[in-house]
């Protein structure tokens, strides 16, 4: 698995420093990612997966939910594929990936369904 090296506390109070509304936010993570691939803060580390996994599934989940989206741990899920993704590419040289996955993820927000 994937591990950054934060907690899901300092990655929160990154993407709030970067960004004050909560779609922005959701957005800011891909940047700290960049920023950590290309300082080489990012590496696998499978004994740290799965509490990584559930602190950031709720970090998303609670942007979701402020965003206003439906069904806000399926986006969530998909969301995290997304930052996954990119980290796996990452970490086999394909940086330019992270943008890739930011701008899938723009898509996402803008088309994802709203809560009623």
């Amino acid at each position: 698995m994937i591990e950054l090296r934060w907690t899901k506390a300092e990655l929160a109070a990154e993407i709030a420093r970067r960004a004050d509304a909560p779609d922005h936010q959701l957005l800011a993570i891909f940047d700290v990612v960049a920023e950590a691939a290309d300082e080489g803060a990012i590496a696998a580390a499978p004994h740290a997966a799965s509490t990584w996994t559930a602190e950031i599934r709720d970090l998303l989940h609670n942007l979701a939910h402020r965003v206003g989206l439906a069904e806000p741990e399926s986006f969530a899920a998909a969301w995290r594929a997304l930052m996954d993704g990119s980290l796996v590419a990452a970490i086999g040289g394909d940086v330019a990936a992270i943008a890739a996955a930011r701008a899938a993820g723009a898509l996402a927000l803008d088309h994802w369904p709203r809560a009623e």
